[in-house]
């Protein structure tokens, strides 16, 4: 922790029993994507990333990312441990320890994740700043990649 300088925490959550879950029906299919073919769970994981506006107004984009995801898809171990790993970790009790300059950075379209959890991380980190972007879906990186990038590049300024 002493050598942290400023913390960035992006589509994220507390876990435990005050995070805020996906609908059942989403952690199903992380679970099952184990045992679905590579190209439709490539599919069926960029539908959980991305927002439909983005998908239906950035064909080319979603195309190259879904082939990126073909190229080195995640094992089904992969995903059976990120999918535990969701379900298994608590650090809300931890949070007002944290000292560090924090942004906390979600999605209001996150189908994954639900912004709620970004909302309850920054008020447990004292002085922790939050942006919500509009609409955006758990890969903000893609969809509001400038607004993203800016809002962190400006954090580090001011906090390194």
């Amino acid at each position: 922790p002493d050598m942290v300088i400023s913390l960035i925490l992006g589509a994220s959550s507390c876990g435990g029993d005050h995070a805020i879950y996906p609908p059942p029906g989403t952690l199903q299919v992380l679970f099952d994507m184990q045992n679905i073919p590579p190209k439709k769970a490539a599919e069926i994981a960029a539908s959980l990333l991305f927002s439909s506006s983005f998908i239906q107004e950035n064909p080319v984009i979603f195309e190259e990312l879904m082939a990126r995801g073909m190229e080195s898809p995640a094992s089904p171990q992969g995903y059976r441990r990120q999918a535990q790993a969701t379900m298994d970790f608590d650090t809300f009790d931890r949070l007002p320890q944290i000292r560090t300059p924090t942004l906390v950075i979600a999605g209001t379209g996150d189908k994954s994740l639900p912004v709620e959890n970004a909302e309850v991380l920054a008020s447990r980190i004292p002085g922790a700043e939050l942006l919500l972007l509009d609409g955006v879906g758990h890969g903000f990186i893609w969809e509001a990649g400038d607004r993203a990038n800016n809002a962190v590049l400006d954090f580090l300024r001011r906090h390194s």
